[in-house]
């Protein structure tokens, strides 16, 4: 063991590991989900090494302070006990979590999960800064041979900290990049390409489509596939319907004004520009539509409809957020501007309806087309965004400037005039008529995905506040800095688990189209047999 000094039996030193311990007990508070007991564990680890870090600088700033012998056993004695009711504390408080959102409880087995996982990654990444240090070090002991002491130190910081970037950098990070986009990919050409293609014209990838099947990629053909018949309409409605059209363009080589250009002569051909709504909707990373989003509008209008979307990354939204933000708005914009100067140039008694619309990564792109609620309402007749990322410029608008006496959680803006939040599709707050153009932001009270932001780090949420919040967030989630964030963070990576919680709709995206673009006679029965239906025909 010696030839590996990293490896060492190693204690804590006494402050570090104090404020180490007390992060911990912060990590088992809960959050906006319940947790795993794999992801328990790693936000506990990763609370604690925040808080090993935390003291370890105190220790460095305040050198001079020391704790007796007999203090350190008193204290370690306490710290052992609430240590033990915290554990204790923190699976009945996921619990109960559990039964607040309606899923099934975990059993006893939780525990050692977390424990064993937050103890393997906590000693993880102190081995691995061990490391760093012993090369820190040993850069300074050679410099010294030719350098003052100070300044040696300096350079072997330096250089250890240039050396472990680039290694991180140039290796680890450049190879996860790589196998990541060679995976996806990989996914994005071939998954359902052995699936026979439309013959339908109204459905990209038929043989006179302006995008072949195989350049739909793999959530294109995935969408087109799914497109209801005239015939599953038909029994909805009980009158005659048409074919709902669908006009999806793949990533390819195409600039996103290409491809945009593109959608909109596919659009054309297709007699898109004919029906009776034209949705504008933006994909998520992958280039996913939902299709409870889709086919509510399709089913509620007859099929007199046209869908249109493009494609900008093959990439789970996150790692496309992370690595070329900017996609999604660039595609977005190009694809309702070009949308938008064709329909501007027909008679305006016979534009369709020009509603847009985008879930998550989706949302963010769409939004960022509009530069105020305005614009939103000038150009558009109507718009659904559901999950909005916390990230989305107008949605962070609305919620900052939201009416007073209205909570963050379910906000209301300009009582509520043109843009409206819901948190089930059903009830939309506001204090005006509601007059078209209908905007409407569905978003729950325990999305991660809506709620995490980097002030989280350092300022309370309005969320998080007595009077702001939500009825699904526990009376015992308190923010606490640094903590609140990375468990938040953390709670995005199983937002989807759970209908109708978290990140997941369900069906309400068809309820809340009901509300903004209803077709003259549809009813609150017509609503519940339409999210019936989808409930049993979509399972993805």
């Amino acid at each position: 063991m010696s030839r590996f000094p990293v490896l060492k039996p190693y204690v804590l030193p006494f402050f570090p590991g104090l404020i180490a311990l007390l992060f911990v007990w912060f990590s088992l508070t809960p959050s906006l989900l319940p947790r795993p007991a794999l992801f328990q564990g790693v936000v506990t680890a990763l609370a604690a090494l925040l808080g090993y870090a935390l003291g370890a600088l105190l220790t460095w700033v305040f050198a001079g302070i020391t704790f007796s012998t007999r203090f350190k056993r008193i204290l370690l004695g306490i710290c052992a006990a609430v240590s033990l009711v915290m554990i204790v504390l923190s699976y009945l408080w996921q619990q109960d979590l559990r039964d607040l959102i309606g899923i099934g409880r975990t059993n006893i087995g939780f525990i050692p999960i977390w424990i064993l996982v937050a103890a393997l990654l906590f000693g993880l990444v102190l081995i691995l800064s061990r490391a760093v240090k012993r090369l820190m070090l040993s850069f300074g002991h050679f410099l010294n041979r030719y350098l003052p002491k100070r300044a040696s130190a300096l350079i072997g910081a330096f250089l250890s900290v240039w050396l472990v970037v680039g290694f991180t950098n140039g290796f680890i990070v450049d190879n996860v990049a790589r196998y990541t986009n060679q995976i996806f990919s990989t996914l994005n050409e071939e998954t359902y390409l052995d699936k026979e293609a439309p013959t339908l014209p109204e459905l990209s990838g038929n043989p006179d489509s302006h995008s072949s099947w195989e350049s739909l990629g793999e959530f294109g053909r995935k969408f087109v596939l799914n497109a209801p018949t005239t015939e599953q309409i038909a029994d909805f409605t009980g009158e005659e319907s048409v074919q709902p059209i669908r006009a999806y363009v793949g990533l390819g080589d195409l600039s996103p004004e290409e491809q945009a250009q593109l959608a909109v002569d596919e659009l054309d051909n297709m007699g898109g520009f004919d029906r009776s709504v034209l949705n504008v909707a933006m994909s998520t990373g992958r280039g996913w539509l939902n299709e409870n989003q889709v086919q509510a509008l399709e089913y509620m209008w007859a099929g007199d409809t046209a869908t249109v979307t493009i494609q900008y990354s093959y990439l789970p939204s996150w790692v496309s957020y992370l690595a070329a933000g900017h996609q999604a708005p660039e595609a977005a914009t190009a694809l309702f501007e070009a949308v938008y100067a064709h329909w501007n140039t027909l008679p305006e008694d016979e534009r369709p309806r020009l509603v847009v619309s985008g879930e998550s990564l989706g949302s963010f792109g769409s939004e960022s087309v509009f530069n105020s609620a305005q614009d939103l309402a000038n150009r558009t007749d109507g718009g659904l965004y559901v999950g909005p990322a916390g990230m989305n410029p107008n949605w962070q608008t609305f919620v900052e400037n939201r009416d007073e006496d209205s909570p963050a959680f379910l906000p209301t803006y300009n009582q509520g005039s043109d843009i409206r939040f819901s948190a089930d599709g059903s009830a939309w707050p506001g204090n005006k008529t509601w007059q078209p153009p209908r905007i409407g932001y569905l978003q729950h009270d325990n999305d991660p995905v809506t709620w995490f932001d980097a002030s989280l780090t350092l300022s309370k949420p309005d969320w998080l506040r007595a009077s702001q919040r939500g009825p699904h967030i526990p009376d015992q989630m308190i923010w606490i800095p640094g903590v609140t964030m990375i468990q938040v963070g953390i709670d995005q990576l199983y937002a989807l688990d759970t209908p109708g919680q978290g990140h997941n709709f369900a069906q309400e995206p068809a309820v809340a189209w009901a509300s903004i673009l209803p077709p003259y006679g549809w009813t609150a029965e017509d609503t519940e047999r339409l999210t019936t239906l989808l409930g049993q025909e979509i399972t993805d």
